[in-house]
């Protein structure tokens, strides 16, 4: 396996406990969003009430947000679960072209099981947890937000358990260079919303996401659907596969879900 060093290029504080940060890789810039764990309440997910919306608009009046899950590009309709407040915001068991494709009966029990990003709530407040949906949370905590996607790429790559590589098939294009968006846990507790426009296959994706110190990581919806955006005093900057320096020129199409980070002090 090839290796490769990141270098910090910027860092720049966007809330309390909330900071963007720029870094060269060997793909092009790596944007990411650091959020520190005394602030885990401020992440939350979001999903368009109909159809699709931009990464702006889905973060209202946050700092910051991130792509979330996948869905299916011609009718919107949610491949991946979404859980807000406690409740079921999105459910793919609804989406009758994935429920129904027989081509992919076989998978539909890992499909339902992909990693999701969780928030938990509990004695000592808030924490954060990637895992299966549908597995059971720490005993004491509670599931209040969650958000699927996946493969889990750290501590170990999920691809063939999660269905994302079948015989004959590749939908994420993971040994291809496509733009890729990820979230990671550090081992000092940091939630990173992570994503790198110019492209890269998901093995140079999964080593930049351990070269930032992540212990815990997995892919959120990559290709084009790969976003990141955060808010300073200039207003809004956004990057993505049309716009990978955060320019304001260039398509980026619209999303399903997404991760929202709050002003840090919630």
């Amino acid at each position: 396996m090839k290796t490769f060093v990141l270098h910090l290029l910027t860092s720049q504080a966007l809330a309390t406990g909330v900071a963007h940060e720029a870094w060269e890789g060997p793909h092009g810039t790596i944007h990411l969003l650091r959020v520190r764990p005394a602030h885990a309440a401020c992440v939350r997910p979001a999903v368009a009430p109909l159809g699709r919306l931009p990464l702006q608009a889905l973060a209202k009046n946050g700092v910051a947000a991130i792509n979330g899950g996948y869905f299916d590009p011609q009718t919107a309709a949610p491949v991946s679960w979404v859980t807000l407040d406690g409740r079921t915001a999105s459910d793919p068991t609804r989406n009758r072209r994935l429920m129904d494709n027989p081509t992919l009966q076989p998978y539909l029990k890992p499909i339902a099981a992909r990693t999701e990003w969780r928030a938990l709530h509990g004695p000592t407040g808030w924490r954060w947890q990637l895992a299966p949906h549908g597995s059971e949370t720490p005993a004491g905590w509670t599931l209040r937000h969650a958000l699927q996607a996946g493969p889990r790429l750290l501590p170990t790559a999920t691809l063939a358990l999660e269905a994302f590589v079948r015989p004959g098939r590749d939908p994420i294009n993971s040994q291809g260079r496509s733009a890729r968006s990820g979230l990671g846990i550090t081992g000092a507790g940091d939630l990173l919303l992570v994503m790198c426009a110019q492209g890269q296959p998901l093995a140079d994706f999964r080593q930049s996401l351990r070269q930032l110190g992540c212990m815990e990581a997995m892919a959120l919806d990559g290709g084009s659907s790969s976003q990141l955006a955060w808010r300073d005093h200039g207003g809004w900057h956004v990057v993505g596969a049309g716009r990978p320096d955060g320019g304001n020129r260039g398509f980026l199409p619209s999303l399903v879900s997404a991760i929202v980070v709050g002003d840090g002090g919630e």
